[in-house]
């Protein structure tokens, strides 16, 4: 369910001017909708004037004057996020009452959807190491890595090796032993799509 977003990491005092004056004209004409705003918006024009003499007051680098800066634009803030909770009761998740009240509507996350099947496993021998680096196509919406492998000849059981990268190295392998590999993403989808099998002499 959208949400207003509030977006104070690091905002700028012209950013957060504009914000504010964004909130402020848009309720003003919406006010059939936002019928008893709570902080007002009253409250809001005070703060927002305070705000901007203060941004004045401090252009010339003083030290206190900076710091009622500060204080200025963080009861600025408090209002703008007193507002946001007040707008999302009135919209319920309805992004165009959020954009009605002047803020941005947050965005919902999207479900990755069913695993695909591992692309692009390469296997590459490390020459004197009895080690293999394997490495596979990533995917955003991955946790983890499932890598297997086991020696060709034998079809056993697959060892496991995770990962939280696309790539890892599988070492104290059997020198000049062929192993056959594969690989699954693993995501919130339970289920393990393994790529095509690749095999590698350990050399």
């Amino acid at each position: 369910m959208s949400k207003p977003t509030l977006r104070f990491h690091n905002i700028s005092p012209s950013r957060l001017d504009m914000y504010a004056e964004q909130i402020l004209t848009s309720m003003g004409k919406n006010v059939d909708i936002f019928e008893t705003p709570d902080p007002s918006l009253d409250k809001l024009q005070h703060a927002l004037n305070e705000f901007r003499q203060a941004v004045s007051d401090a252009s010339y680098r003083d030290k206190r004057a900076m710091l009622v800066r500060g204080q200025k634009q963080v009861a600025l803030q408090d209002i703008i996020r007193l507002l946001s909770f007040y707008v999302s009761k009135i919209a319920k998740g309805n992004e165009s009452i959020i954009l009605a009240a002047g803020f941005i509507p947050s965005k919902e996350p999207q479900p990755a959807g069913a695993t695909p099947k591992a692309e692009n496993l390469m296997a590459i021998p490390e020459i004197g190491t009895n080690q293999i680096k394997l490495r596979v196509k990533p995917w955003k919406s991955a946790r983890m890595y499932q890598f297997e492998y086991r020696k060709k000849e034998e079809q056993g059981d697959w060892e496991i090796y995770f990962s939280v990268k696309s790539r890892c190295t599988i070492e104290n392998l059997e020198r000049f032993a062929e192993y056959e590999f594969r690989v699954a993403y693993v995501a919130a989808d339970p289920a393990r799509i393994y790529s095509d099998l690749v095999s590698c002499y350990v050399v």
